[in-house]
């Protein structure tokens, strides 16, 4: 079974992005991480409960401040680092998944392709 020059072109894009991935999916991780990183640093009411603990102490918070960030705050913003940390995760396993379907397209082009050109097959037709 050969492959028409629309799907040929198809597959070879899709194993070129295939390719790239793990790259731009590393780099969306530790730009993730890196994130994380600078906004614990820069402002750790973002992500650190005793951060707010301590500032609720020494009564430097304002009240609505306080009643708006609270503890959930801190919580939910852990709950989205992580859903998108898991969703990285998720692309990475969809790509490995393809790699390994576009290499098993790859093998059976190559199969069909060989028993094409076999000179058995060219005596049967």
């Amino acid at each position: 079974m050969r492959l028409n020059e629309d799907e040929e072109k198809f597959i070879a894009k899709r194993k070129k992005l295939a390719k790239i991935f793990p790259v731009v999916g590393g780099g969306l991780f530790a730009l993730i991480i890196c994130f994380l990183i600078w906004a614990y640093l820069r402002t750790p009411m973002l992500l650190n409960p005793y951060a707010i603990k301590e500032k609720i102490t020494n009564n430097t918070m304002q009240y609505s401040t306080l009643t708006l960030m609270s503890l959930m705050f801190p919580v939910a913003m852990w709950a989205l680092f992580s859903s998108i940390i898991a969703l990285i995760g998720f692309m990475f396993s969809l790509n490995a998944l393809e790699r390994k379907y576009l290499k098993i397209i790859e093998r059976i082009t190559k199969m069909t392709s060989n028993q094409e050109d076999s000179p058995d097959q060219k005596a049967v037709r």
